[in-house]
């Protein structure tokens, strides 16, 4: 048998193959340094965006905040469940005002009328005359919160009762009042009570 030959290589090729190698071992490191600096400088950027202004986590400041999130949601709810039935009440407020202002109105027209109304009462019993006995003539005043109104006044006598009427206005009387008409007509305005 013969052996077959293994070309040898020339010298030479040792030479360029050892410079090749040598070269692409120094571009390796070249590379290698080149990303291992990028990857710290990748490093110190993720460290200053994940650590906050005061040097806390932004993770857990995330947390904290979902949290103050959730427990405001929380509130709100429990805010919304119980003033749920506002709205219902401020319309039956605003009704209720409504009914207010016009029984303010009603009030107003009433206290008017009980102004016009008589109010004051006063009747004098007097004997008018020395030959009839007991006080069977009057004098009865009824007057309104203004002093207007009337003055009547019963005259007994052995063959009957003569009734006179005298408007009033502001307490007087476009007719003469007698002294037991004119003092019925002060004690009303007194507000003395009739009898």
């Amino acid at each position: 048998m013969n052996p077959t030959a293994i070309p040898e290589l020339v010298p030479q090729a040792y030479t360029v193959l050892s410079i090749a190698g040598v070269a692409l071992g120094g571009l390796a490191l070249v590379v290698a340094v080149a990303a291992v600096r990028r990857v710290r400088r990748l490093e110190a950027h993720y460290h200053a965006l994940m650590t906050g202004v005061d040097g806390a986590d932004v993770a857990a400041a995330l947390e904290a905040y979902v949290r103050r999130i959730e427990t405001a949601t929380q509130r709100v709810d429990r805010l919304e469940a119980h003033t749920a039935g506002l709205d219902d009440v401020a319309a039956r407020l605003a009704t209720a005002e409504g009914g207010l202002a016009r029984l303010d109105g009603r009030a107003s027209d009433i206290d008017a009328r009980l102004r016009r109304a008589v109010q004051r009462v006063r009747l004098l019993r007097y004997g008018a005359f020395a030959d009839v006995g007991g006080d069977q003539s009057f004098a009865l005043a009824m007057l309104d919160d203004h002093g207007d109104g009337v003055v009547l006044s019963g005259l007994h006598h052995r063959n009957g009762i003569r009734v006179y009427a005298k408007p009033l206005a502001g307490q007087r009387s476009p007719y003469a009042l007698t002294a037991e008409e004119a003092q019925a007509v002060a004690e009303a305005a007194a507000g003395a009570a009739g009898g």
